[in-house]
């Protein structure tokens, strides 16, 4: 019996939400350690080229999203090879907006890791 590929299926069924995306990780350098100051920096965008993306809506935001701004909210579909990648990453920008991700706590960044793909729901930077 052979395996199903949902990805695949996906692709297939809507190819215009086919999109390339840009993952900007992120390195965060201790500048002084009693102060507990930080800079950040990006790195180079590394980009995925065959990421599904989806607006999402408040009310497919509200169980998934709870308490959190819904104004431009997205959802990326995409391999699991790219798990390590954005578990690093310190902003993603499509179509040229950028959406924040956030280190300390999940609340603007969510990666949902499924059999065969992962789904990343992000929230858009003000």
């Amino acid at each position: 019996m052979n395996n199903i590929n949902l990805l695949e299926i996906i692709r297939n069924v809507n190819p215009e939400s086919i999109k390339t995306i840009y993952v900007y990780p992120r390195y965060t350098t201790i500048d002084d350690p009693y102060e507990k100051t930080k800079s950040e920096s990006f790195l180079e965008a590394t980009p995925i080229k065959d990421a599904i993306v989806t607006e999402i809506g408040f009310g497919g935001l509200k169980w998934k999203y709870f308490g959190q701004m819904t104004v431009g909210s997205k959802q990326i579909i995409c391999d699991k090879k790219y798990l390590t990648l954005l578990k690093v990453a310190g902003k993603i920008e499509i179509d040229n907006e950028t959406y924040g991700i956030y280190v300390d706590a999940d609340k603007a960044f969510q990666i949902i890791s499924r059999q065969d793909y992962l789904l990343v729901l992000l929230e858009r930077k003000i």
